[in-house]
């Protein structure tokens, strides 16, 4: 897409193309629909810390967490309220889950109750009243997902409990940071520019 579209690395869980993105996108606030993502925290690039996980999200606002499971089913969430570690649910209704994968479904807040996010070291929880929308384990290796009353969401994965082959976390860009962002770039241009004309070995003269 020409307007949106991911800063620096490829996706392991979004697919190729505007397709993944641009549905998100269409749901998201206003705020953010415009906007770039880059990458907070990948499962395949950052590890599997908890630890670095928090480090990479904590105080973070506005951000889409994507899951993979084993069947290649994708799903997630949309965070409008930044990123804590405690062991209280927080959060507000803005917040929305989704299916990617097989097919694109979002899914609202119902009102029911607040049991948005609960996210400490012990894990991710995203919903409650039943069962979680989305439960990952603090290994990032085990997880489940079933009819949560937060969202009025069936099963997101293709089974209750699943694998996680890959996790990530995306973030907004505002346009004070993209702006940043090119400006690096072009900076970084100059540069090579500089460098390339330094390297170049100096006219030697005939004798």
């Amino acid at each position: 897409d020409d307007d949106r579209g991911l800063i620096g690395c490829v996706s392991d869980v979004l697919g190729a193309g505007p397709g993944d993105l641009g549905r998100i996108c269409d749901e998201l606030p206003r705020r953010c629909r415009e906007r770039h993502w880059e990458l907070l925290y990948s499962s395949r690039r950052s590890g599997l810390s908890m630890n670095t996980f928090f480090r990479c999200v904590v105080g973070k606002q506005d951000t889409v967490l994507v899951v993979k499971d084993e069947c290649a089913h994708t799903f997630g969430m949309f965070m409008g309220f930044p990123w804590k570690s405690q062991r209280d649910f927080y959060g507000r209704g803005e917040s929305f889950v989704f299916k990617i994968k097989p097919e694109f479904q979002k899914y609202s807040w119902t009102r029911s109750n607040s049991m948005f996010a609960m996210t400490n070291p012990t894990g991710l929880l995203f919903g409650g009243g039943f069962k979680a929308a989305i439960w990952l384990d603090e290994d990032f290796n085990h997880g489940a997902s079933g009819y949560c009353p937060t969202w009025g969401n069936p099963p997101l994965s293709a089974h209750e409990t699943f694998t996680c082959v890959h996790l990530e976390v995306w973030g907004m860009v505002s346009d004070r940071e993209e702006e940043m962002l090119c400006g690096a770039g072009e900076l970084l241009q100059q540069m090579g520019r500089h460098v390339g004309l330094a390297d170049e070995p100096a006219p030697t003269s005939r004798t």
